[in-house]
């Protein structure tokens, strides 16, 4: 894994700005209908629905380091194709990354920090 394959696929705005976003606001959707979602979760769902940008940005870089994915995009000279992460793989990061993200900007009743 390179830190630089990381930034690239950050700054590659197929990526974030249309894949990671499009997938984030169909989980946040999905989220914020759920009923018995925990408060932060909720809030999450709220604030990523309203493109709040600090967790929206939090959120598009830590998908960006999702254990695999740089490995993934990495062409080895230098390039990267995004293209190599798969639908599947992006929900399940952001699935996972879903509770992690919640709690750097919400408490457990949905108060913001």
């Amino acid at each position: 894994m390179s830190y630089q394959t990381q930034a690239l696929l950050n700054e590659d705005s197929d990526f974030t700005g249309r894949r990671c976003r499009s997938c984030l606001f169909q989980k946040a959707s999905e989220v914020y209908q759920e009923a018995g979602s925990a408060s932060d979760v909720q809030a999450l769902s709220s604030a990523l629905l309203k493109d709040d940008p600090a967790p929206l940005s939090a959120f598009l870089r830590a998908i960006c380091a999702a254990p695999g994915f740089a490995d993934m995009v990495d062409n080895g000279d230098g390039t990267i194709d995004q293209s190599k992460i798969s639908d599947e793989d992006l929900l399940a990061a952001v699935t996972e990354l879903y509770p992690v993200i919640a709690t750097l900007f919400f408490t457990s009743d949905g108060t913001p920090v």
